[in-house]
């Protein structure tokens, strides 16, 4: 599991390159497991898209889509190596993952 503390920090700016890059934006991809939603007792009807998931090799090109603009253009984040370094930890997850029939999301703690 990867903190995503960095990645909440620099939201924001993650959007605007994945607007340039025409990828999806950071929420495109959060996602709320049927067990949180039941530890809440959250309907989940009233969440859309709560229990999406996608494809591990789309989180893969996603991250590294990411990771490149910013190795490319690294004024355009706050803390460069600190990003750089989650985004990586998100990717080295993702890439131990690809080999199996696992399925991710980004999650939030509430």
């Amino acid at each position: 599991m990867v903190d995503g503390k960095i990645l909440a920090e620099e939201e924001e700016r993650l959007n605007y390159i994945a607007t340039q890059l025409d990828l999806k934006l950071i929420e495109d991809y959060l996602g709320v497991s049927d067990e949180l939603l039941a530890d809440y007792d959250i309907d989940p009807d009233t969440v859309p898209d709560a229990n999406q998931w996608f494809d591990i090799s789309e989180g893969i090109q996603w991250f590294d889509s990411l990771i490149s603009y910013i190795q490319e253009n690294p004024d355009i984040v706050n803390d460069k190596d600190s990003l750089h370094a989650e985004l990586q930890d998100f990717r080295k997850v993702l890439q131990e993952a690809k080999n199996s029939t696992t399925r991710w999301h980004l999650a939030m703690d509430i």
